[in-house]
């Protein structure tokens, strides 16, 4: 009974079926031994959206397991009868809530895992929402008494892809998911029932359905519905009782009283397949063989009994026949009533087609035979219905619309003369310019010449026989196709609707009733190729003024950025975090200048204000060639003419979205070289300021960096696309119908392989964890991220050094040594954030340049499910760190320090190491985090503020990059711009001697300084960025 035993400590759900007039609940809740944590809090984990539902305390009785309850080992395990606390949610609300957890049900924000329960619930959740926007739900009445029904609607499980996930589910079901209490009135003490999981999961799809539509229609207006009908009419009570929040509809008069057994003569076919639990009825479609010559008598449609668990096992009409027992076995499997149920679906199928009457004219009917077009009606109309009425349908494949023995039209594109060229670095490709097509005829693969294809439409006949073999030929598409092709046999396509219907492989066209088949030919077929699978891609190495070395995953990066930007294309390096989107770009911007060294179109990158002092940083470090012009704070240039003054050759304009947005009228004047987006997550919202600003300006070259091109909705994909090549995607409204609907709601694999397909060439995403990559990574990867300084901290910063100054020059021996070491830490705290040096309880990002850049890294790994380690010398600091991370995110994150005794330490590494629900964040004191520990789980450090001992700081790193460790480990230190931090950590690169002065005195070195070295060292720079927008 019970199927779960490792996740009975997480928090479970149980779905409480309603009872009479009282609706079903989905029910949150613990078991009482491992209620540890409030269930609100661990709701938290899993959506963002919980304070937007009706959560309500309840209590109910559940069967559940001794282990589950009770601390002490109890004497037997036999489930009991415990009233258990949780919270629930109504049926409506359950929907919404649960489908927005994600596929796999684990937080998207947290590694939490979920409970089986929890999984399952919210799997069966999505599942009735599709039902439900698929139409698959039937309106039924249910006998109160007398005259009086109950009218409700149900879930409609005919088709087998529906019935399949509906078993699958409720064999998947542990027996949380179904331990209420079954309340039907003959309940024993000594033995508590509970419902069977496929009738619990039932009843849950059916009021799901039924609670859904009464809940979408709760606040329209009804009466404009029946405008046209009697109120007394029983179709309007009938749809009245349907819809609306009562549900009782009475029957009125002597000729109402047969509309129940009307409905249930309209519903057989479906609710038959509902009682078809075991098997069901297979109509197989056999053609007649090639070689044979008068051929009309042998198509035939053979009767078999299919096993409802595992199509594949068909057992033929005859066997049925010769079996004279109520019970027919074959290969270990049971099939009851096999006779009686064969002639009674036979019997409704013929309904639907009737060539199946003539089967029934015998005594034991085992097959039909059919003549071609009757076989044609059978493909083209009769089997879909049969097949939405319950019954298996097999058809030879090759008959299918996609089968080889089809006629259909094909376009090839490129096959002419185009205004489309290939022309490496002219960057010139344009959506707009015109490509070439013709049509072809093809069967199969094979090409059908005109004059074949007339001789076969003349024919007029559905199924011919051409050259010894049977072909399809669609009356209506081969009349459509005639009449295309007398008006036109080729044409013109813009370059996006050429590479889009490439790509994806067809095109639909307004005068054929299903989508055409394209292939690319000559010059485009060596586009499209190249987008393929980069075959015409050239080798490119970094150019001698690189100041770096780039790995083998990173060369192939900049040979892509190249080949692609040459071609004309927009394109989107989406990169893990940590394998280096922003020196690959680099490396391509020194490339660019190589090719065309006098080119004066600038670059413009366009980046969150927390990034822009990295990029300049990155920039003198890796292309000091490259000429920088920062566009940003109070002095920024104002016009076109000031801002091209400062221009010389492959100048890089920095700036950010906000500025992008406010200067958007300057910034669309200039023609730039190419326009770089960096953390292009940013125009996610295709209607933001941000988005359409960005979609204004003009360039030759567009590039989207961002390690997460996808969060929560596809539309952000399409805004990503629409700034790097306007139009490819189409509109958005058609993109959200073809695409996003259709992959988010329905997890259509149809359409989701389309969109990979055009997308997947525009995006080059490397993960760490991919073989390709993780070879050429160091074992240990350091990286610094420069952080600016928000307008309080740089005021902060000022006034203290301006006021402490003055003491320490007054100041000797012992007293200045300490007036100046307590003015670092001030410092220090103050580069952390304001709230750690004024002693305030709450750290907010916005007033520290260092938490922003923080939170946007900490945002992305989490996306990508990695775990990691923060670092801080100051606890207060990590006090601060655990409340904001914990509010932001919904769970208690871990702080480890010197104050931890000595046992809770050793839990806490534990469990960041070994459970599956911990949090992938474990905050450290640098000093306890240094020895003893083995934190082998993370793959990222962070060091948010530096402690000027390489020793202390790598001893720390060095808890998660040990023996054990089988990542790559990425470590990054944070350093604000301007601020001692950045001035000391350049005198150690540059210094080796200081450094190890430093190692051996922590900071007290810097005590021995003179005054003016000190102000020199600990001023503020005079070019210093400072976060000011306006």
């Amino acid at each position: 009974m019970d199927k779960i035993t490792k996740d009975t400590d997480k928090l479970q759900v149980t779905f409480i079926p309603g009872r009479g007039d009282t609706p079903g609940k989905i029910f949150f809740w613990f078991p009482p031994k491992y209620d540890k944590y409030p269930v609100e809090q661990v709701l938290y984990q899993f959506t963002d959206s919980v304070s937007h539902f009706s959560f309500q305390n309840e209590k109910f009785p559940l069967v559940l397991p001794a282990s589950w309850v009770l601390k002490r080992k109890p004497r037997s395990n036999t489930p009991r009868v415990f009233n258990v606390q949780g919270k629930a949610l109504s049926i409506v609300d359950s929907l919404i809530f649960l489908s927005a957890i994600s596929e796999d049900g684990s937080s998207s924000l947290f590694h939490k895992k979920p409970s089986s329960s929890l999984k399952v619930w919210t799997l069966a959740a999505k599942f009735s929402l599709e039902l439900i926007i698929r139409g698959q739900i039937i309106p039924t009445l249910k006998p109160i008494s007398g005259n009086f029904f109950k009218a409700v609607w149900k879930v409609s499980l005919w088709m087998d892809s529906d019935r399949k996930r509906f078993l699958k589910l409720a064999k998947a079901m542990p027996l949380a998911c179904y331990a209420a209490l079954c309340r039907d009135g003959k309940e024993k003490k000594s033995s508590p029932a509970i419902y069977p999981p496929e009738f619990l999961l039932q009843q849950f799809l059916d009021e799901a359905a039924d609670c859904f539509v009464r809940y979408s229609f709760k606040s329209k207006k009804k009466d404009a519905l029946f405008q046209a009908f009697d109120d007394d009419d029983w179709r309007v009570r009938f749809i009245s009782s349907l819809i609306g929040q009562n549900s009782t509809f009475c029957l009125k008069g002597f000729n109402e009283r047969y509309i129940p057994q009307l409905l249930d003569k309209w519903l057989k076919p479906v609710l038959a397949f509902h009682s078809w639990r075991d098997y069901r009825i297979c109509l197989k479609l056999e053609m007649p063989p090639d070689d044979g010559k008068d051929i009309d008598s042998k198509w035939r449609i053979s009767y078999l009994l299919q096993a409802m668990d595992d199509p594949s096992l068909l057992v033929p009409a005859e066997k049925v026949w010769r079996s004279s027992k109520e019970e027919l076995k074959f290969l270990n499997r049971s099939f009851k009533k096999p006779q009686e149920r064969l002639l009674m679906a036979l019997a409704d199928a013929s309904n639907i087609f009737p060539p199946l009457t003539r089967s029934l004219r015998t005594a034991r009917p085992s097959c039909v035979t059919l003549d071609t077009k009757e076989v044609w009606e059978f493909i083209s109309e009769a089997a879909i219905i049969l097949q939405q009425s319950g019954f298996g349908i097999l058809v030879p494949q090759e008959l299918t619309r996609a089968g080889q023995r089809r006629i259909k039209l094909k376009m090839k594109v490129g096959s002419g003369r185009s205004d489309v060229k290939i022309g490496e670095g002219s960057g010139m490709f344009n959506l707009s310019s015109l490509v070439d097509y013709k049509w072809e005829i093809a069967l199969g693969d094979d090409k059908l010449s005109i004059s074949d294809f007339r001789q076969i439409a003349k024919l007029k006949q559905p199924i011919v026989r051409w050259k010894d073999r049977w072909i399809m030929v669609d009356p209506e598409e081969i009349n459509q196709i005639e009449k295309l092709l007398t008006r036109k046999d080729s044409g013109k396509l813009t370059l996006q609707q050429a590479l889009f219907s490439a790509l994806i492989g067809e095109r639909k066209h307004p005068e054929i009733k299903t989508p055409v088949e394209v292939v690319a030919a000559g010059d485009f077929k060596s586009i499209v190729d190249t987008l393929k699978d980069g075959k015409l891609l050239k080798p490119v190495q970094p150019p001698p003024t690189f100041q770096g070395k780039l790995r083998a995953y990173q060369k192939r990066g900049l040979m892509w950025i190249a080949g692609m930007t040459g071609f004309g294309f927009g394109i989107c390096l989406a990169d893990d975090m940590g394998l280096g989107k922003t020196v690959q770009v680099i490396a391509w911007l020194l490339y660019r200048k190589y090719l065309t060294p006098d080119d004066q179109h600038p670059v413009l990158v366009i980046c969150p204000t927390s990034v822009l002092g990295n990029w300049q940083k990155e920039i003198e470090r890796f292309a000091p060639d490259l000429p920088v012009v920062r566009h940003y704070g109070l002095n920024r240039d104002t016009s076109k003419k000031s801002l091209e003054e400062k221009f010389s050759p492959h100048t890089v304009v920095l700036t950010t979205y906000s500025l992008a947005v406010r200067d958007r009228d300057l910034l669309s004047q200039i023609e730039w070289g190419a326009v770089i987006l960096d953390e292009a997550q940013n125009i996610k919202n295709p209607f933001s300021q941000r988005a359409k600003a960005t979609r204004r300006l003009k360039a030759r070259a567009r590039i989207a960096l961002t390690g997460t091109p996808v969060e929560n909705r596809l539309s952000e994909l399409w805004s990503i696309f629409e700034f790097l090549n306007p139009g490819f995607l189409g509109p958005l409204k058609r993109f959200r119908q073809e695409f996003a609907i259709p992959v988010e709601r329905y997890r259509d694999p149809e359409a989701t392989a389309k969109l990979k397909k055009l997308s997947g060439p525009f995006l080059l995403r490397r993960l760490k964890t991919d073989k390709s990559v993780i070879a050429d990574l160091p074992e240990k990867n350091e990286m610094k991220v420069f952080c600016t300084l928000t307008r309080e901290q740089a005021t902060l910063y000022q006034a203290l050094i301006d006021e402490t100054m003055k003491k320490i020059e007054k100041s000797e021996g012992m007293k200045r040594r300490g007036l100046v070491l307590s003015l670092i830490t001030s410092l220090k705290q103050i580069c952390n954030h304001p709230s750690l040096y004024l002693r305030e309880g709450r750290a907010y990002p916005n007033r520290s340049g260092k938490l922003k850049r923080l939170t946007e890294m900490i945002e992305e790994l989490i996306e990508e499910r990695h775990f990691a380690l923060l670092f801080t010398q100051f606890r207060e600091m990590g006090y601060l760190l655990v409340r904001y991370f914990e509010e932001k995110f919904g769970v208690r994150i871990p702080f480890l320090h010197g104050g931890i005794p000595g046992k809770k330490r050793d839990e806490m590494v534990r469990s960041f190491q070994e459970d599956e629900d911990a949090p992938p964040l474990l905050l450290v004191s640098l000093r306890a985090g240094g020895t003893g520990l083995n934190l082998t789980r993370a793959s990222f450090v962070f060091h948010f503020d530096r402690w000027w001992n390489p020793a202390v700081e790598n001893q720390a790193t060095d808890r998660t990059f040990r023996i054990g460790q089988k990542k790559n480990v990425q470590v990054y230190k944070f350093i604000c711009i301007g601020t001692l931090e950045e001035k000391i950590d350049r005198m150690l690169e540059e210094k080796l001697d200081l450094a190890n002065k430093v190692i051996g005195t922590g900071e007290s070195w810097l005590t021995e300084m003179s005054s003016d070295e000190l102000r020199e060292i600990l001023s503020l720079s005079s070019d210093v960025t400072v976060e000011q927008e306006v």
